[in-house]
């Protein structure tokens, strides 16, 4: 069996953000969200973002990485 690696959310496209548990808008303002800040450094500054819950972090923590 392969493991997929993890997403880096600083590098990634929107199509590879896409492949997230999330809905299209939420993508859609991750991927606003880190470009305009050119990057993020934890994962729990995406709280910043109306329309994420810690639920959401939650579920993104094992699939997503930060370099």
């Amino acid at each position: 069996m392969l493991l997929a690696a993890n997403i880096n959310l600083n590098s990634a496209s929107k199509d590879k953000l896409s492949g997230l548990p999330l809905s299209a808008s939420q993508v859609d303002d991750i991927y606003s969200f880190i470009n305009q800040r050119n990057g993020i450094v934890t994962i729990y500054d995406l709280l910043e973002i109306e329309s994420l819950t810690i639920k959401d972090i939650n579920k993104l923590k094992p699939l997503v990485d930060i370099n």
